[in-house]
């Protein structure tokens, strides 16, 4: 439509007019853009792992399921961030998580360790922390 508007006006059209017209019809490909990353990032669950254990962790991974996420390595005192995301099916419109038992697989030492992780829904962002007894606290 503004094609044909600027066609059929073209000797009285003002250049602001058409530059405005000229930028809208520029940003439409970037909004879906924007738009299909927001579908992605809302599903997605983002967590902060922190290591309060005394323990030195050469790698730890996501296991369950419906997910296998290696997160790598974690030094006694510092974090990580990740993310992943939950399964979940569409139905009737509408989006349900799958039922995940989740556990964190650490290996330290030539020890491997078996930590049970909480179940996050999706748009969750949590800090947890990997304590002293080698269990889960959600801070």
């Amino acid at each position: 439509m503004l094609l044909t508007y600027v066609y059929y006006n073209r000797k009285n059209l003002h250049l602001k007019m058409l530059y405005t017209g000229i930028l809208i019809l520029i940003n439409i490909p970037s909004v879906f853009l924007i738009l299909d990353i927001q579908k992605d990032i809302e599903n997605t669950v983002f967590v902060k792992l922190t290591n309060q254990s005394g323990l030195d962790f050469s790698d730890i991974t996501l296991q369950g399921k419906f997910q296998n996420l290696r997160i790598g390595n974690i030094n006694s005192g510092s974090s990580n961030v990740f993310n992943y995301d939950p399964p979940y099916m569409t139905n009737d419109a509408r989006l349900y998580q799958k039922p995940d038992n989740l556990f964190l697989i650490v290996t330290h030492s030539g020890t491997l360790d078996t930590i049970r992780f909480p179940t996050l829904r999706m748009r969750d962002c949590k800090h947890l922390t990997i304590d002293k007894n080698l269990k889960i606290v959600d801070q």
